[in-house]
C-alpha cells in the first residue's frame, strides 16, 4: 500500500457532510484520463502517417501494399506507448500535489508491479507468434523511429499531470484556508453559546 502524505495530519479536519471525492479531485482525475487518451489518439495519427505514406483514412490506407501490416505498425507504437504512459502514470497518481519524484522508491510493490508490466509487454511485443500473429505487434518492425516517437506518449502526460498539481494545490490552500475559518467560526459559537448559558 501507498504510505499517506507526510502533511496529511497537517491538514484541517474535514467536516462530516463533505463528500469523498471534491471537486479538484475529480477535475484531477477526468483531466488526467482524457490527457493520456488524446496523447495516445495524437500519437497513433502521426504513426499512421509515418508508416502509411502519409495517409490517416482506411480508404485511402487500403490503396498500399501491405496496408494491414502499416496499420499494426502504428498500433503497435500507440500500444507501447500507452503502457509506458500508464506505468509512468502510477507514480504522478499518488498525490495530487507533491511532484512524482517525491518519496519516488517509498514503495517497493509499485516498483514489482511495473516491472512486471514492462516484461509483459516486451513479451507482447517480441515473442514469435504471440506478437505478430496472435498481437498483432511488430517490436522490430517499427523500428528506431516508432521506439523513439513512443517516449512522447509518457513525456507528454508527465508534464501535463505534473502541470495540473501547480494548481491543484492552489485549490487545495484555499479548501484549507476555508476549513480554518469554518472551524473558528464554529469555535467562536460554541464559546458564545456557553457564555450565555453561565449567565
Amino acid at each position: 500500500m501507498e504510505k499517506g502524505e507526510p502533511t496529511l495530519m497537517k491538514q484541517m479536519p474535514r467536516p462530516k457532510d463533505e463528500p469523498v471525492a471534491l471537486g479538484f479531485m475529480w477535475f484531477s482525475m477526468i483531466f488526467n484520463g482524457l490527457n493520456i487518451c488524446i496523447i495516445i489518439f495524437v500519437l497513433y495519427v502521426v504513426a499512421l502517417r509515418h508508416f502509411c505514406d502519409g495517409f490517416v483514412l482506411q480508404a485511402d490506407i487500403e490503396t498500399l501494399p501491405n496496408a494491414e501490416y502499416r496499420v499494426e505498425q502504428a498500433r503497435t507504437v500507440a500500444f507501447i506507448s500507452l503502457v509506458w504512459a500508464d506505468n509512468l502514470r502510477c507514480y504522478t497518481a499518488r498525490s495530487f500535489t507533491a511532484p512524482f519524484y517525491k518519496g519516488f522508491f517509498s514503495n517497493p510493490a509499485m516498483f514489482k508491479a511495473v516491472a512486471v508490466a514492462q516484461v509483459g509487454l516486451y513479451i507482447a511485443c517480441f515473442v514469435p507468434v504471440l506478437s505478430d500473429q496472435i498481437l498483432a505487434l511488430h517490436g522490430i518492425g517499427i523500428g528506431i523511429w516508432g521506439w523513439a516517437i513512443c517516449l512522447f506518449g509518457p513525456l507528454g502526460s508527465l508534464v501535463l499531470c505534473e502541470t495540473l498539481k501547480i494548481f491543484t494545490a492552489m485549490q487545495v490552500r484555499a479548501l484549507e484556508r476555508k476549513k480554518a475559518l469554518r472551524v473558528n467560526a464554529n469555535a467562536e459559537l460554541t464559546g458564545n453559546q456557553h457564555k450565555q448559558a453561565w449567565k
